[in-house]
């Protein structure tokens, strides 16, 4: 089967799209399938027997104004929608993960054009996160326009996968269930590997973030109670990897460490030298139904997890007993629960027990298999 991977990352990018669409391309060239991404003019070839098909344009940037990220979009969808097109010879499938969602747009439109069958992916689902966020109306003209190409991109697809159980509920109400899949994210196995969980921890307990701190994210929150932590305990110790520089210069973060991003491998080693993970989602809708990728390489690195509010990221940790969990954001009593549980070794050790219990389900590799034969039987 010839296959096409529409992402608007790739590796060496460090970012969900990549980390999602990477692993299901290792998995379908090692079945035997011929495999070409599609991807942004960063993306590289990794590994073997692999095409990658560069645009002539940039991923589109999370720091850009509203406007001029979804010109970006536009841009990279028009022109990687003539590369699908244009491919030798035709595909006999194409996966298209969203967002950015006018490029995914824009690329279910070339596929049906070129009478490629196509999967959609929905790892946010647009335009309901703009709704949100307060950025458009739903009853607009613009949000009822958005809601239609929604529509017409699931209408069009042979199946439309997604990553929780809450979006793929959602998406059962206007799509016939039978299209629907769950495929979750989880660590890559290549990089958080068994070895890193025998890592020696910090002499001092150390909290972890890392990834983009963008428009889904506490980050205010985050600060004080980082500042709030280490008011009550002076020993707790925080480390914060990635982009994180606007975010870095938004005020006070007291004596936390900040890394810049870090090679995968790198990054397994550290979250592995850690206790803890943290991740505080913004109370909204669309985050009620998230299971970010980054709660997977915390649990890939042995550590338990630490977010809120309530929704299905704290029912999926509560559930299987690897995290703290809290109904609403609030720094402070955050804090004092964190100082509590830095004090409790026998807590920590049973959570740590459980993650490493959990963890073998959550490799990409083993999701990847299960995404390899819903698409196997599509052709």
């Amino acid at each position: 089967m010839k296959v096409g991977i529409v992402t608007s990352e790739f590796h060496p990018i460090r970012a969900a799209a990549a980390s999602r669409t990477g692993p299901w391309s290792d998995v379908m060239v090692q079945r035997g399938h011929e495999v070409s991404i599609l991807t942004s003019q960063e993306g590289k070839v990794n590994g073997e027997n692999l095409r990658v098909v560069n645009s002539r344009f940039h991923t589109p940037s999370n720091r850009a104004g509203l406007a001029w990220r979804f010109l970006q979009e536009i841009r990279l969808g028009r022109d990687l929608g003539c590369l699908l097109e244009g491919l030798s010879p035709k595909l006999d499938l194409a996966v298209i993960t969203s967002p950015p969602f006018f490029m995914a747009s824009l690329c279910a439109r070339a596929s049906k054009r070129a009478g490629i069958p196509y999967v959609f992916d929905v790892r946010d689902r647009y335009p309901a996160v703009l709704f949100d966020l307060g950025v458009l109306s739903s009853e607009g003209f613009i949000g009822t326009t958005l809601r239609r190409i929604e529509t017409k991109n699931y209408a069009g697809a042979r199946l439309v996968t997604t990553v929780t159980s809450g979006l793929t509920q959602d998406l059962e109400k206007s799509v016939e269930s039978k299209k629907v899949a769950k495929v979750i994210n989880g660590f890559d196995g290549r990089h958080f590997t068994e070895e890193n969980l025998s890592r020696p921890k910090r002499q001092r307990f150390t909290i972890a973030y890392h990834g983009r701190l963008g428009r889904f994210y506490e980050v205010d929150a985050l600060r004080r109670m980082i500042l709030e932590v280490e008011r009550l305990d002076g020993e707790v110790r925080f480390v914060l990897a990635g982009d994180l520089e606007e975010a870095r210069s938004s005020g006070d973060w007291g004596a936390t460490e900040f890394l810049g991003e870090l090679p995968l491998s790198r990054l397994a080693e550290l979250l592995a030298e850690c206790h803890l993970g943290v991740c505080l989602l913004k109370e909204m809708e669309a985050m009620r139904k998230a299971l970010p990728a980054k709660i997977f390489d915390y649990l890939g690195a042995g550590l338990p997890v630490l977010t809120s509010p309530k929704g299905e990221l704290s029912a999926f940790l509560l559930e299987r007993g690897v995290g703290l969990t809290f109904e609403r954001t609030d720094p402070m009593a955050i804090a004092s629960a964190i100082v509590a549980f830095k004090n409790d070794p026998e807590r920590q050790e049973r959570m740590e027990t459980n993650v490493r219990t959990l963890r073998p389900s959550l490799d990409r590799r083993v999701q990847s298999v299960r995404f390899a034969e819903h698409l196997e039987s599509l052709v």
